[in-house]
C-alpha cells in the first residue's frame, strides 16, 4: 500500500515538473546497449563538477606514468640490442675514430635527456600516486547491464513532448536486485544543466519504490519487512552530491560495513550505530585488527522495508506534499519553512534562476527536529 502511494505521489510531482517517468526492465537490449551505456557513463562523469575535475587529473597522471614507462622500456630494449655490440673491421680505423667522436656527443646528449626525464619523473612521483579511479565500480556495473544474468530496472525521467517516437532524458537511475533480501541503487545521474533538488529527491524516492517492488523469479516467500535497499559508497560517491546527501540525511539510511570475516547482525537504526562500525574484542580473533578490517570492508548505507514504510508516513510523504505545494503555489505558512543547507555545487546560473532555486531550497521545521 505504501509503495503504491509513493509511486502515485511521485507521479504527481513529475507531472507538475513536466517530466514523464519511464521504467525499463534489465537487461538492456544488446542491439543498442553499447551506445546507451556510453551515454549514461558520460552523464555520470559529469554529475559533480569537482569529481569530474578530479577524474580528469587522475587520467592525466596515469597517461604521464604510461609515457615514462614506455620510454624506459624503449631505452632498455635499445641497450640490449645485439646490433649495437658489433665490432668494427680493423681496416676501418679511420671510420672508427669518426664514429667514436659522434658516439661521445650522442652519449652526452643521451645523459642529458635521461637526467631531464629522471627530473620529470621525480617531480611526478612527489605528487604521489594518482587517486583511485572512483568510477571503476560504475564502469564494471554498466558493462553487465546487458548481461542475461542481471535483474533490475532503470528509471528515466524525460521532458514531456508531443513526439512519442523519441524521448529526451534529463535524469535517471538503475536498481539491481542481488537476492531475495537485498536490492541496490547502483547509479543516479542528472543532466548537468539541471540544478533542481526537487527532481533528485523525488527520483530517489521513486527508485526505492521500484527497488522494493521487484523480486527474483521463483523467489522465496519471505517477510517483506526484512528486505533491504543498499547503496554502496563506491557507487554512491558518483551520484549527484545532493542525491547522496538526501539518502543519508533526509531518508536516514543507516551506515554499515560489509565485514565478510565476521558474523555480525546489522542494526537498522540511524540513531543507534550498528555493531559493524566498531566490532567488539570478543568478535575479533587474535589476528584481526579492527582498523584494517574496516579499511578492507565495503562501506554501504541501507534501509529495511519495514523502516522505510514507517518513515513514508512520517517523513517522505510530507516532503512530497511540500514539493506539490511549492510547485502549485499553495504554500502559505512561511513560518514553517527554512532553507536546506547548500550541499550541491551548481554550474553557472543567472540571478533569476538562482533566486528561483533558492526559493525551492526549504525544509520543514517539524521534519528538521525529527532528524
Amino acid at each position: 500500500m505504501v509503495l503504491h502511494k509513493l509511486v502515485n505521489s511521485t507521479n504527481v510531482v513529475f507531472h507538475m515538473l513536466d517530466l514523464q517517468p519511464y521504467a525499463m526492465v534489465l537487461p538492456m537490449d544488446k542491439v543498442t546497449s553499447e551506445k546507451n551505456k556510453k551515454k549514461i557513463l558520460s552523464k555520470i562523469y559529469r554529475n559533480n563538477p569537482d569529481t569530474y575535475a578530479s577524474y580528469k587529473l587522475y587520467l592525466r597522471g596515469m597517461n604521464q606514468r604510461n609515457l615514462f614507462q614506455k620510454s624506459e622500456n624503449t631505452e632498455q630494449n635499445s641497450s640490449h640490442d645485439p646490433k649495437g655490440g658489433n665490432s668494427l673491421n680493423p681496416n676501418q680505423s679511420e671510420a672508427q675514430q669518426n664514429t667514436s667522436l659522434k658516439r661521445e656527443d650522442d652519449a652526452l646528449g643521451h645523459q642529458k635527456q635521461n637526467a631531464d626525464q629522471n627530473e620529470d619523473k621525480q617531480s611526478l612521483d612527489k605528487q604521489g600516486e594518482p587517486q583511485e579511479d572512483m568510477f571503476s565500480g560504475v564502469r564494471r556495473f554498466l558493462d553487465r547491464v546487458d548481461s542475461e544474468n542481471i535483474i533490475g530496472c532503470m528509471i528515466i525521467l524525460a521532458s514531456k513532448s508531443s513526439d512519442k517516437s523519441s524521448i529526451s532524458p534529463v535524469a535517471g537511475g538503475i536498481v539491481e536486485v542481488f537476492d531475495d533480501y537485498e536490492r541496490s541503487i547502483q547509479t543516479v545521474w542528472i543532466n548537468n544543466n539541471i540544478g533542481n533538488y526537487v527532481v533528485l529527491s523525488t527520483l530517489t524516492l521513486r527508485l526505492c519504490a521500484h527497488a522494493y517492488q521487484m523480486t527474483l523469479p521463483n523467489s522465496k516467500r519471505i517477510q517483506h519487512k526484512s528486505r533491504l535497499i543498499s547503496i554502496y559508497h563506491q557507487m554512491g560517491q558518483t551520484f549527484p552530491k545532493f542525491a547522496y546527501s538526501f539518502i543519508r540525511e533526509e531518508m536516514q539510511f543507516s551506515k554499515h560495513y560489509e565485514i565478510t570475516a565476521l558474523s555480525i547482525k546489522h542494526n537498522d537504526n540511524p540513531k543507534i550505530p550498528c555493531r559493524c562500525l566498531k566490532p567488539t574484542p570478543s568478535e575479533l580473533t587474535d589476528t584481526m585488527d579492527p582498523g584494517t578490517i574496516l579499511e578492507n570492508s565495503p562501506l554501504f548505507f541501507g534501509i529495511t522495508e519495514s523502516r522505510f514504510s514507517g518513515m513514508y508516513n512520517s517523513t517522505y510523504e510530507p516532503i512530497l506534499i511540500g514539493f506539490m505545494n511549492l510547485l502549485s503555489g499553495k504554500l502559505n505558512d512561511i513560518s514553517k519553512i527554512v532553507r536546506f543547507e547548500e550541499s550541491v555545487s551548481y554550474y553557472d546560473e543567472d540571478d533569476d534562476f538562482k533566486a528561483k532555486r533558492q526559493k525551492l531550497n526549504y525544509r520543514s521545521r517539524r521534519l528538521q527536529n525529527r532528524l
